[in-house]
């Protein structure tokens, strides 16, 4: 299906009995490596199969979801975040979800299109891997934006072993 022309896959999709949410070794589904290569074309016809399993995590722990964030696809990471069963909240195996990789990668345009799904949603004090919560990331990444959004949401209070956000900005020798 990776590199399949849509006629093909839609054939096999169509056949009695195939299984779309087989993992391989690596334990990547159909929908992961589609996801990973941008093949939006393919990804909505594998979200409209009846049992697609969205939230599958491959031996790293990541999604579907989490490898389009990875590649920058926004079209597929737009596709999977329409799916009603879509999980936004689940961790790598470094603890990062889709919404931390993508403020690490600095992609605006998914970091917004994943906020307008989840700002209500989503657990602005959630850490990464390095402890930084997303308010931090988004501050020493100079995204004022994504920090305007994040407060209007709510106000976290810094971790005693971490530094503020604003510290965190003055260190990186930017000023709020």
């Amino acid at each position: 299906m990776r590199r399949g022309n849509r006629e093909i896959v839609d054939a096999l999709l169509k056949k009695e009995g195939i299984k779309v949410n087989t993992q391989d070794k690596y334990g990547d589904t159909s929908l992961h490596l589609v996801a990973r290569d941008g093949r939006e074309d393919i990804v909505k016809a594998l979200l409209e199969q009846e049992g697609i399993k969205v939230n599958t995590q491959d031996k790293y722990g990541n999604t579907p979801l989490h490898l389009a964030v990875l590649n920058n696809h926004i079209g597929v990471v737009n596709l999977l975040l329409a799916d009603k069963n879509i999980d936004i909240k689940i961790k790598d195996q470094g603890g990062n979800t889709p919404l931390i990789l993508a403020m690490k990668r600095g992609n605006r345009e998914i970091v917004d299109a994943l906020l307008a799904v989840t700002i209500k949603d989503v657990n602005i004090d959630i850490k990464g891997e390095d402890l930084h919560t997303l308010l931090h990331m988004a501050a020493q990444g100079n995204q004022i934006e994504v920090v305007e959004a994040i407060l209007a949401e709510g106000t976290q209070t810094p971790s005693s072993k971490i530094y503020a956000p604003q510290e965190r900005r003055c260190d990186s020798g930017r000023s709020m």
